[in-house]
């Protein structure tokens, strides 16, 4: 028996003085992470892009190469990327893969 796939929703962006807030929530896997990049490839050139995984239950090695593309293409246009209110099991994996040098987890 499998489990349940969660889908993932990106939020609308939420925009202030020095950065674009989006929500994610649910799965970031396989066959979630062309929605996060879409959503995310219109706000590259922003100063900083915060993704609020508060809602985010799982990422798996596919998400996390999404958000270091992400990452990438914000660096690449000056800006930056952070993670905020992320799960612990989640923050766990980012640190030890080493993925902390890449992504601001706040």
């Amino acid at each position: 028996m499998g489990g349940v796939h969660v889908p993932l929703t990106v939020g609308d962006p939420h925009y202030d003085a020095d950065a674009v807030t989006v929500a994610i929530v649910g799965e970031l896997d396989l066959g979630t992470v062309d929605l996060l990049e879409e959503a995310t490839r219109p706000l590259v050139g922003s100063r900083r892009l915060v993704l609020d995984c508060a809602g985010l239950e799982f990422c798996d090695s596919t998400g996390l190469a999404a958000l270091i593309r992400i990452a990438g293409r914000m660096g690449d246009a000056g800006g930056s990327i952070n993670l905020v209110h992320v799960k612990a099991q989640i923050r766990r994996v980012i640190h030890l893969t080493g993925l902390t040098r890449h992504l601001g987890v706040v």
